[in-house]
């Protein structure tokens, strides 16, 4: 079985990991990914002043990053997640009851 990476993180990583989470809560998918690249992108760009070296970093952490999802969380066979163990972070997206109206006069605009 698969232990969970987010157990055995180094105190720095997981404190800052719980720290974006806890600011992510509510936030758009989309908008939480892309925080996190960019994270990532600034800090790879600030530490590593030669393309080369920034690119071998990359391709070391998103070799990581690949091994740790789809190999631990994804069937090779099914394609599909399995629980290997229970979700520790789950991000919530904001629900706006008036996104989910597509009618503009259900909305109380004046469009016929």
């Amino acid at each position: 079985m698969v232990s969970d990476p987010l157990k055995n993180l180094p105190s720095q990583e997981e404190l800052l990991f719980r720290m974006f989470t806890q600011f992510s809560v509510g936030k758009n998918l989309d908008a939480v990914m892309g925080a996190a690249i960019n994270v990532l992108i600034n800090a790879i760009r600030q530490s590593y002043p030669r393309r080369n070296d920034a690119e071998a970093k990359m391709s070391e952490l998103f070799g990581r990053a690949i091994q740790l999802l789809l190999h631990n969380h994804y069937d090779s066979v099914t394609g599909l997640r399995r629980n290997v163990f229970p979700h520790t972070q789950i991000v919530r997206m904001p629900y706006h009851i008036e996104d989910d109206i597509h009618d503009p006069r259900l909305k109380g605009g004046n469009s016929p």
